[in-house]
């Protein structure tokens, strides 16, 4: 299963005892692409799509995952361990400046900088 949005997305690799981290952000194209799902709508296979470019030992439940949507906000996807592959959206624990900051500092590594 591929999902048909648009998105970037980096990830860290737990690391010292602490989780590792995903971020997914929405590229989508525009009104005009009514045919592109937003990330929201696809999310199921979008973390399909990653789970499938990370290493295999790692398990999304290991990691803390946050989506940017279209509108510039994010949200945090919490895996449960013991319900296979549930996963329900919450608030950030980090607040929306930080978690932006984060995918800037990952976007100008990377030589991505808007």
């Amino acid at each position: 299963m591929s999902s048909a949005a648009s998105f970037d997305w980096f990830w860290q690799p737990p690391m010292s005892g602490e989780p590792g981290i995903i971020m997914i952000v929405d590229t989508h194209p525009g009104p005009e692409a009514t045919a592109v799902p937003f990330i929201q709508e696809d999310m199921n296979a979008v973390l399909l799509d990653v789970e499938g470019q990370i290493p295999r030992y790692i398990q999304l439940y290991q990691l803390q995952i946050y989506a940017k949507d279209i509108f510039g906000y994010w949200i945090q996807i919490d895996f449960s361990i013991v319900a296979g592959r549930r996963w329900r959206t919450k608030a950030p624990e980090f607040s929306q400046a930080s978690l932006s900051e984060i995918w800037d500092n990952h976007e100008s590594r990377a030589g991505r900088v808007n």
